[in-house]
């Protein structure tokens, strides 16, 4: 999936981050706090740390649709 140019220009506009629940500190918080259901698990955070989405379906459609969804999620509440 991630080596689609659609998912790469998309992924762009997003900053990736890896948290290991396994890890005790910051990740362990970060994995608890966002109310992550299984690993590996995607979920979209907006700029003040907010869950607005997770990627359900991994195909690369899918994956693109969330991501778009995701982008104009944030944007809507950037315009508020």
């Amino acid at each position: 999936m991630f080596s689609d140019n659609r998912i790469q220009k998309l992924a762009a506009d997003f900053v990736c981050v890896k948290v290991d629940p396994r890890e005790r500190g910051v990740d362990q918080e970060a994995y608890e706090l966002k109310s992550t259901r299984y690993v590996p698990e995607v979920v979209f955070l907006d700029p003040k740390g907010e869950v607005v989405g997770r990627l359900e379906d991994r195909s690369v459609e899918g994956a693109a649709q969330a991501m778009e969804k995701v982008l104009e999620a944030v944007k809507r509440r950037a315009d508020r």
